[in-house]
């Protein structure tokens, strides 16, 4: 290591300061990080026309795409947990999540087609250009990730996330669907555009964690946990971008 991870604010930088001495000491770099990321992102994408053409041929049973949707749900959520804590294990978690949250959003992406039109290729169109605008704002450094802004960002995440799996309960048990998660109106769509942009803001932290990893000399077996983390994040962003598209066609 050339810098005291143990200081640091990054979950992930401060495991490796406890797992280092135990794998090799090859430090990671930018490069090798995007192309663990291509490859996740390869695999999402191949995993997605799958779903979709399983869907769309009638190959996929249309009744089973709810139970899929909760079973995406909690592997993508243990799995994100499991590369937190043991960040070694994204060498084979992160292309599990890849292929099965991919799968997803095939199957979820022709289900909401079949609908709306177009609306799944544009939610791409639009994550892809959320992406870059937040890469530039983050290179020119119009926006500086700060430990302060870290806290802020990772708390507010944390509490959707546990809104989410409290309403994602509520269903599976009761039936009943916090309107303003699925219905339009100002409530609806000031919710996802928030939760949108949340979700756009936490790749801030992504390129900042990679950023910390290659300068502080973390190993090259790390790149694949920095790379499953953009890709969770990205996930996430097509998503909520999905839903607010969602809500304002109807």
């Amino acid at each position: 290591m050339t810098a005291d991870t143990a200081t640091t604010s990054n979950p992930i930088l401060r495991r490796i300061g406890a797992e280092a001495g135990a794998i090799s000491t090859t430090p990671m770099t930018a490069a090798g990080t995007i192309r663990k990321t291509g490859i996740l992102l390869g695999l999402t994408l191949l995993a997605s026309a799958m779903g979709w053409w399983a869907l769309g041929t009638g190959r996929f049973p249309v009744e089973l795409l709810f139970p899929v949707m909760i079973g995406s749900v909690v592997i993508g959520l243990g799995l994100a947990i499991l590369v937190a804590v043991r960040p070694l294990t994204a060498s084979w978690a992160g292309p599990v999540y890849a292929v099965a949250q991919g799968t997803m959003l095939g199957l979820l992406s022709a289900a909401i087609n079949a609908q709306y039109k177009g609306l799944p290729m544009m939610a791409v169109g639009l994550t892809t250009a959320t992406f870059g605008v937040m890469l530039v704002a983050y290179r020119t450094r119009v926006v500086t990730v700060t430990a302060r802004f870290r806290a802020v960002v990772v708390g507010l995440t944390g509490g959707i996330a546990v809104f989410y799996l409290i309403s994602l309960g509520v269903r599976l048990f009761t039936g009943f669907t916090i309107p303003f998660l699925v219905e339009g109106g100002a409530l609806g769509i000031g919710f996802s555009l928030f939760v949108t942009g949340l979700a756009a803001v936490n790749l801030l932290l992504d390129f900042k964690s990679i950023e910390d990893g290659v300068a502080t000399g973390a190993p090259e077996a790390y790149e694949w946990a920095f790379a499953t983390g953009l890709i969770i994040t990205l996930i996430w962003l097509y998503l909520e971008i999905l839903r607010l598209l969602r809500k304002l066609r109807r």
